[in-house]
């Protein structure tokens, strides 16, 4: 497995996993994307209100599950619109 690498390094626009490592302990552990400033979930409907401490690249498992939700969440979008 890669190891954890400080945030300040991590690449803009790509999808890692990161987490939190700090004083208080290792937490907030999920794969995600920088935008300039910002973290946003890896399907960009939201970003976080923090800045992540650590990230390393995907597992090839990890970007497989990552895929599959993203896709599961857009059909779940077109379904919806098709109701409408």
């Amino acid at each position: 497995m890669t190891e954890w690498k400080p945030i300040s390094s991590a690449p803009n626009g790509k999808v890692v996993m990161t987490k939190i490592d700090d004083e208080r302990g290792c937490r907030n552990e999920q794969a995600m994307y920088r935008d300039g400033g910002r973290w946003w979930m890896s399907d960009g409907s939201t970003y976080v209100y923090y800045t992540p401490t650590h990230f390393r690249p995907l597992s090839d498992a990890e970007a497989a599950r990552e895929r599959l939700t993203i896709e599961q969440k857009a059909d779940a979008v077109r379904r919806a619109a098709n109701r409408i």
